[in-house]
């Protein structure tokens, strides 16, 4: 089933993101253990996948080419500008969220002074021994307190929007821009393999638990992008098998598993922080790949 390992990668984010809400906060320790272990076992796993391919030499020249006309496409920096824009978005919702608000509030101004006055009227019958500047003060702190609660209970529900949009929006973009959701959902479709998108369900259910811990529950909703995003990867992949012939969709399958298995431990080596690595920019190199299959096939 092409779709199963990108079913379990959107169930692994919920599950996650369920358990991050009910944990809370999690130490930094248990956090960077976890993460180099999962750098570690996504290193073994694309030496495992490079080495299925008895042409290497057409691995490099598909890493060289793809990796140039990934710089000259700037892929990483696109994506990261996107990313910029999205949060630019994020602070615009809520920043028109929160002048609705104000404008809901000046709709009936009048309560307000009401309010003070009939305080201020308690306070002389209370005690008129009181100077006529105490009951100044105190009709000024009436009127002070009901405005700073309106503020409060205005400024919750739209800090907590923001919250979750956010949240919503950096997730998504950590699970679907990277080269283990196009590779697991391309290897899905093509040869109906989950591996990778199992290794990629495992961490993507840690982080939404960090994320979740720390962000909230727009962490969850975050699934719904990944399920579409990897589903419809997958559905063409299985789509373009069928129309090609059994021999060559062979050979395309070991030479893209074997370029993505390169990809995969540059996203361990991230991972493991040793050396930054703009796997981004040498996603092209999958497409090359492909395509050499064929110039030298046909």
């Amino acid at each position: 089933m092409a779709l199963w390992g990108t079913i379990v990668n959107a169930a692994a984010i919920i599950a996650g993101g369920l358990l991050g809400l009910m944990l809370n906060k999690m130490s930094q320790g248990i956090r960077n253990t976890v993460m180099q272990g999962i750098g570690l076992a996504l290193v073994v796993l694309g030496l495992s996948m490079a080495l299925k391919s008895s042409n290497f030499l057409l691995v490099v020249a598909s890493l060289v080419i793809g990796g140039i006309a990934g710089e000259l496409l700037r892929i990483e920096q696109r994506l990261e500008r996107l990313g910029g824009r999205l949060e630019q978005a994020v602070e615009a919702f809520s920043r028109l969220g929160r002048s609705r608000k104000r404008r809901c509030s000046q709709e009936s101004p009048e309560q307000k002074p009401e309010a003070a006055l009939g305080q201020a009227q308690k306070e002389q019958a209370a005690g008129a021994e009181r100077p006529r500047e105490g009951v100044v003060l105190s009709a000024g702190s009436a009127a002070a307190a009901p405005k700073q609660t309106e503020q409060t209970e205005r400024a919750e529900p739209v800090k907590e929007q923001g919250r979750i949009a956010r949240a919503f929006v950096n997730t998504t973009l950590i699970y679907c821009v990277g080269a283990m959701a196009i590779l697991g959902a391309l290897d899905g479709g093509l040869r109906g393999q989950h591996d990778i998108l199992y290794t990629k369900a495992m961490l993507d259910g840690f982080t939404a638990i960090i994320f979740a811990s720390t962000m909230g529950v727009g962490v969850l909703f975050s699934s719904l992008p990944v399920l579409l995003y990897q589903g419809v990867i997958a559905l063409g992949a299985s789509g373009i098998a069928s129309l090609i012939q059994q021999e060559l969709l062979n050979e395309i399958i070991v030479q893209i598993t074997a370029v993505g298995g390169i990809l995969i431990t540059g996203i361990g080596i991230n991972l493991l922080e040793i050396r930054k690595i703009n796997v981004a920019n040498l996603l092209p190199s999958l497409l090359v790949a492909a395509l050499a299959v064929v110039l030298i096939q046909s």
